[in-house]
């Protein structure tokens, strides 16, 4: 794995956290996949108050979650 952030995905991959663990999964994925990864787990706003980015590439942002579709409210903005 070569990449920017390719300490903080190791640290995702052996992380105990189930969700941290598939965001790392899925950031080395893109990567193996030849994408180009932009950003992992960037804090949106002062101090990530607003939110964070889980994986971004330069076409898509992908919130990864282990709750299911029931359980989640989506807010999506055009």
């Amino acid at each position: 794995m070569s990449s920017l952030f390719e300490q903080a995905i190791i640290n995702a991959l052996n992380s105990a956290n189930p969700e941290k663990l598939l965001e790392g999964k899925v950031a080395n994925a893109i990567i193996r996949a030849g994408f180009d990864l932009v950003s992992f787990n960037k804090a949106v706003g002062l101090n990530g108050e607003i939110g964070e980015i889980d994986v971004e590439t330069s076409n898509a942002i992908i919130e990864v979650t282990t709750e299911t579709a029931r359980n989640r409210t989506y807010a999506l903005k055009t």
